[in-house]
């Protein structure tokens, strides 16, 4: 775990790391429900990932942060091409995710 996040946070100094949270409104500020993370990759290129909590799939949360972070990406990142690779089992709903956030 302690490797991994050294990993993480030299590869956010590098530039090729940018994690973010997905939170929600909760009685006393904010409640933390997931995260995704673009990694930059070689030839301009990128990958996104999420994860969010069971209990708040459906609520477009996913949906707002991939198109926000496919804005920065494609924006301030110059990147050209970003993948969102899934596994077999979760395919339905990456398929709906990425659909409503226009990614082709």
């Amino acid at each position: 775990m302690r490797a991994n996040l050294e990993r993480a946070g030299q590869a956010w100094q590098e530039g090729s790391l940018l994690p973010l949270s997905i939170a929600v409104p909760a009685e006393e500020g904010r409640r933390l429900v997931g995260w995704q993370l673009v990694i930059g990759g070689p030839a301009r290129s990128g990958e996104v990932g999420y994860w969010l909590d069971a209990g708040h799939v459906g609520r477009g949360l996913v949906t707002r942060a991939v198109t926000a972070v496919l804005d920065h990406a494609f924006g301030p990142l110059g990147l050209e091409r970003v993948g969102l690779p899934t596994t077999v089992d979760n395919t339905r709903a990456v398929q709906r995710d990425v659909v409503a956030a226009r990614y082709t």
